[in-house]
């Protein structure tokens, strides 16, 4: 039992995954500039189902210009939970990337490794060599490639 993040829209409640590098999720992307619709501001919620451990969720995007902003649940004092988390993104908001964090008593918090959700949550490989192989971290990102809104 881990984090879940889901992603909620005024208007439809569009899909969440995770994308391999480089590689568009067209479930999230926003609509094409030429459609002449303003894309929908983001909801972005974490729930974490375990509960001896406190988690946050960090998010990263581009807020316009290029210009990347980054938030935290963990240094968002209004939060008040370790558990769940909340951030509503604008709809400019591209390039979004959402990250968690798992917190010991003390600690900065460990980054959240990727599983393969379609294998029973196996975790992924490690990648790299000898000693400096490490598992993926868990990103997930939305609205890639859509950065001329």
């Amino acid at each position: 039992a881990g984090s879940r993040v889901s992603q909620q829209s005024r208007r439809s409640g569009a899909g969440v995954g995770s994308r391999p590098a480089g590689a568009p999720d067209s479930s999230a992307m926003a609509p094409p500039p030429e459609s002449g619709r303003t894309p929908p501001p983001l909801r972005l919620r974490m729930v974490s189902g375990d509960f001896l451990c406190a988690r946050s969720m960090e998010v990263e995007w581009d807020g316009g210009g290029g210009v990347r902003h980054f938030w935290s649940s963990w240094q968002e004092e209004a939060s008040g939970s370790w558990y769940e988390a909340e951030k509503l993104l604008p709809s400019s908001a591209v390039d979004i990337c959402v990250r968690f964090r798992a917190h010991i008593v003390g600690g900065k918090g460990t980054k959240v490794r990727a599983v393969d959700r379609h294998v029973g949550c196996e975790w992924l490989p490690p990648t790299g060599v000898g000693a400096g192989a490490r598992r993926p971290i868990e990103e997930i990102w939305l609205r890639t490639g859509s950065a001329e809104l």
